[in-house]
């Protein structure tokens, strides 16, 4: 009997699809994975995790503030349109305002091109770019992004990727994405778009549980995405 009942609330915390719409049950992983890592830029979120209670206490992080945005190093030819569209890219779905400042002390999200290979970073990690943000209460209040240039087919790559950090995303495991590590994406997907666009919503709010976001936005995919439709455009 136990083990019955942990099975059905181990389907429905990790949103697997007990009798439901498969493609509803997909978007609302994703967004369950991105929305709510067990832990920052974290690996795949882990059914022990989500059965664990601190983990129905984990929030959503975003903007409610002006981003201003510093751009530093040697940026490679293009980077520069790439950060702008992908910031228009993102306003465009969340309504979020942002502008770009000369001095880097006047802003609040900065991005730093480094002639290196990798970074080094949790002390272990070896890794071509990350973002380092800060929140409070689930109100992202800076964000670094650090991006290497030795590997210049990750470049593209890295911009939206980390940019897409620096928002409040976390990692994407189970569809295509820009923040999923196993594909390469040089611009947000619909998936992507989709999840920003629930995060900014005016329903929820930074700081807001995955107890209490994550069944409105079930029902709020329902409405902005079509399920049956599923390859990335």
């Amino acid at each position: 009997m136990f083990t019955r009942i942990a099975s059905f609330f181990l389907c429905w915390i990790l949103v697997a699809g007990c009798q439901t719409t498969p493609g509803i049950d997909e978007a609302t992983l994703f967004f369950n994975d991105i929305a709510f890592p067990s832990t920052w830029n974290a690996d795949p979120v882990a059914g022990i995790a989500t059965a664990d209670a601190n983990y129905a206490g984990k929030s959503i992080r975003r903007w409610e503030q002006p981003i201003a945005i510093f751009v530093g190093g040697e940026k490679p030819e293009g980077a520069q349109a790439k950060i702008d569209q992908t910031f228009q890219d993102a306003a465009d779905v969340t309504g979020i305002r942002y502008a770009f400042v000369e001095d880097r002390e006047k802003a609040n999200f900065q991005i730093d091109f480094d002639n290196l290979d990798k970074y080094v970073v949790n002390t272990v990690q070896h890794v071509r770019c990350y973002t380092r943000p800060t929140s409070s209460n689930g109100r992202m209040e800076s964000a670094i992004v650090r991006i290497g240039l030795k590997d210049n087919y990750a470049v593209e790559h890295c911009i939206v990727h980390e940019i897409l950090h620096g928002l409040g995303l976390g990692h994407a495991h189970n569809l295509p994405s820009a923040v999923n590590y196993r594909m390469a994406l040089e611009r947000m997907s619909k998936w992507d778009r989709a999840a920003l666009q629930l995060i900014y919503d005016s329903r929820f709010r930074g700081g807001m549980t995955r107890k209490d976001a994550l069944p409105m936005a079930r029902q709020m995919l329902k409405t902005i995405i079509e399920p049956k439709q599923r390859s990335d455009r």
